[in-house]
């Protein structure tokens, strides 16, 4: 399943060795919804983004440069389910396709 997520970055982990190639997590949070006077009607989201390559230098990981930035992340989302000890257990899992700057106009 596609998903587009529009938000801020808020974090930006290392790349790290993941299997037969390297993977880093970047983090983007939407700012809480709010009612047509301004007061929050829903709290901030977060929402964790794997980046996945063969090369631990790939252009594909975002730089720490993009912290606060405003951005729209295309992601593949997927999930699992397995069983472990305390019974049917599930994950979801966000995978980055797109990272797009939204540029604000002044």
């Amino acid at each position: 399943m596609k998903l587009e997520i529009k938000g801020i970055i808020d974090s930006v982990h290392p790349a790290r060795k993941a299997g037969k190639g390297f993977r880093q997590m970047i983090v983007v949070r939407q700012p809480p919804k709010t009612d047509e006077f301004g007061d929050p009607i829903m709290s901030e989201q977060y929402f964790p983004i794997s980046i996945y390559s063969q090369s631990e230098s790939s252009s594909r990981f975002v730089a720490k440069e993009l912290l606060g930035e405003k951005v729209n992340a295309k992601v593949y989302l997927n999930g699992r389910k397995w069983v472990g000890n305390r019974g049917a257990e599930y994950a979801i899992n966000a995978n980055l396709k797109e990272l797009e700057r939204i540029k604000i106009d002044s």
